[in-house]
């Protein structure tokens, strides 16, 4: 037979164009053992062509163009998810079969054919991966680009392994805004390490906050130190900086200037009348729907009077 390793695929068509033979096959339907395990499997996961370049007849050379198919491996245990169907003669995993070239074509069985196309991609997925580019689509399309004429498929299934393997280091969170606040109105010593020095970062690479901090600090300090002749400084500056809270904080200070210059500066203040102020609403709340006004006014005096 002239073709004797053709017995294990359908030759569909043969033709001749610019002196070169080419003949179209495709494998057989049927079951394929796993090269791994073993195990039968008829599941098709896809179907790609390869060209192989088998001897010249009649020196004419011959193109094989040879459709196989990748199938699924239905074996867990077994470390192949996919494995390609190989023919006999033809092919082999990885490559093409080699077998030595006989003295005659009757004599001896012909030598095996052999590839036209690299049975894995270029060299240039590896590449690119390692330059940041993990899309198989736009992998394809370059190595199409310098020659290549297998399918996406192909590519796809060699970067599964590199996508399994790849590590994604996901930085931290950053703080939230109820965080930064809490880091602003709260005094530096009771801040934490970690809590001052992600509060200095957030200040540096925002000179808005940084202003901001510092003049929350500013009035703190003349509250708790109770220097009230320092507060038309920092009203000033208050007003000096492009912050639209601050600065209508600093108006309305001004409208009742006297009381709280006296406020930040004297012993004295509201806060007993503004304590019984919020009692007396308690009481009355307490006692909504339950009682008449005399018992309210002997229980805010009674109270009162503790």
């Amino acid at each position: 037979m002239l073709f004797p390793h053709f017995n294990a695929v359908l030759v569909e068509r043969v033709f001749t164009e610019c002196g070169v033979v080419h003949i179209v096959a495709r494998t057989l339907e049927g079951s394929v053992s796993c090269p791994d395990c073993g195990l039968p499997s008829d599941r098709v996961h896809s179907c790609y062509e390869r060209r192989l370049a088998d001897t010249p007849v009649g020196d004419q050379p011959v193109l094989i163009k040879l459709t196989v198919r990748r199938l699924y491996c239905e074996n867990d245990r077994c470390g192949r998810r996919t494995f390609v169907e190989q023919v006999g003669g033809l092919t082999r995993e990885h490559g093409p079969a080699m077998c030595p070239r006989g003295k005659s074509r009757g004599a001896a069985r012909r030598p095996a054919a052999t590839t036209a196309q690299p049975a894995r991609p270029l060299q240039a997925p590896p590449k690119r991966w390692a330059e940041g580019l993990t899309n198989a689509i736009q992998l394809h399309s370059e190595l199409q680009a310098l020659g290549y004429r297998g399918s996406y498929q192909i590519i796809s299934d060699y970067l599964r392994p590199r996508r399994r393997r790849r590590i994604r280091v996901v930085g931290p969170a950053p703080p939230t805004v109820r965080q930064v606040t809490g880091w602003i109105m709260r005094h530096p010593d009771r801040l934490s390490e970690s809590e001052g020095r992600q509060l200095t970062e957030v200040l540096t690479h925002c000179p808005e906050l940084a202003a901001t901090h510092r003049l929350v600090r500013g009035f703190a300090e003349i509250l708790s130190t109770r220097t009230g002749q320092h507060l038309k400084d920092w009203a000033v500056s208050a007003r000096a900086e492009e912050l639209p809270n601050l600065r209508s904080f600093a108006t309305g200070l001004e409208k009742d200037w006297d009381a709280v210059v006296q406020g930040l500066t004297t012993h004295w203040n509201s806060g007993p009348v503004e304590g019984r102020v919020n009692h007396i609403k308690m009481v009355k709340r307490q006692m909504f729907g339950r009682a008449k006004l005399p018992l309210l006014r002997k229980r805010v005096l009674l109270t009162a009077a503790r």
